[in-house]
């Protein structure tokens, strides 16, 4: 009877370990998906980011066109590629030891010619990352999926995006 006594009296009196998300800086883990973004935009690989094994959300590299055999299929549906502003917000992120989960509001604009106005669209992408041996986090599971744009971040006015649009065509 003394013993379980003492030992509840031990585990309540010891100091609790923080819990592991309070241990994990989360910054590393947003430069990595900002890292993400500006690969996209830039049209680079994402593969330096990506973990061995990794889940990826995207279609097969047959249904994304012609490619040369040695290509990497790129996300094809990134707001961040294709858009031209763009924004992003981490919504949620829970950070372990070795693994974090972020799920991000994507917002891209963009502009239909023939209307001669800016539409908004909004994509909401699942990252999961995990720690590698170095200590690197990197991507192990990549899930965007198209979603309405939050009430709350329809622009009214949308910005005039005539000029952006007739400077892309050009380089193009």
């Amino acid at each position: 009877m003394f013993g379980r006594t003492l030992l509840a009296a031990l585990a309540v009196a010891a100091p609790q370990p923080a819990p592991a998300s309070s241990l994990v800086s989360d910054a590393p883990v947003r430069q990595l998906i900002d890292d993400w973004y500006k690969r996209a935009k830039a049209d680079e690989s994402p593969y330096p980011l990506i973990a061995s094994g990794a889940v990826l959300d995207w279609p097969k590299v047959d249904d994304c066109g012609p490619k040369p055999a040695y290509a990497q299929p790129r996300p094809p549906f990134e707001l961040a590629a294709t858009a031209l502003r763009f924004d992003y917000e981490i919504r949620k992120l829970t950070l372990h030891d070795d693994l974090a989960k972020a799920v991000v509001r994507e917002r891209g604009w963009f502009y239909a010619w023939a209307a001669e106005k800016t539409y908004q669209t909004a994509v909401e992408t699942t990252f999961v990352l995990e720690k590698d041996r170095d200590g690197h986090w990197k991507v192990l599971a990549h899930a965007p999926h198209p979603t309405a744009v939050h009430p709350d971040h329809v622009d009214d006015p949308m910005p005039d995006l005539k000029d952006e649009w007739e400077a892309r065509q050009r380089k193009e």
